[in-house]
Order: C-alpha cells, then structure tokens, then sequence
C-alpha cells in the first residue's frame, strides 16, 4: 500500500490572500491561517484587524476562497 501525503499550501501562522467572489464582485483581503491545509481543504483564517473567524478553502499557496460561487 502506497500512502500519499497531501502538500500543505497553507501552513497555520502563514499570512494568506482570502478571496470572496461572486457575479462580477471580488473582494480580496489578508488573513491569518489558524490551521493546516491542502487544496481543496477547509482551513481557518482570522481576520487580523476584527479577530473574526472564518472557514475558508483552499485553492493554491496560500490562497484561499470563501463563500460566493
């Protein structure tokens, strides 16, 4: 059996680009990773300014993309 590790793109304590798009919005901002994460993986990100957090996923190093379409 062949056990393959998924690469981490964003790493708990990395600063990552969250980007939120939806029709012809997008809205990009940084945030603060709180956990690990491959692609396609759900992380958590705070927001450093309001310490809101939330789940994102993510879609490259360190990027992620929350809610829209």
């Amino acid at each position: 059996m062949i056990l393959v590790e998924k690469i981490k793109m964003v790493k708990r304590g990395d600063k990552v680009n969250v980007k939120y798009e939806k029709g012809g919005l997008l809205i990009t901002m940084e945030a603060i990773a709180k956990s690990d994460g491959g692609i396609d993986d759900t992380v958590a990100v705070m927001n450093e300014q309001s310490k809101r957090v939330v789940s994102c996923i993510v879609t490259g190093e360190r990027e992620v993309s929350v809610g829209g379409e």
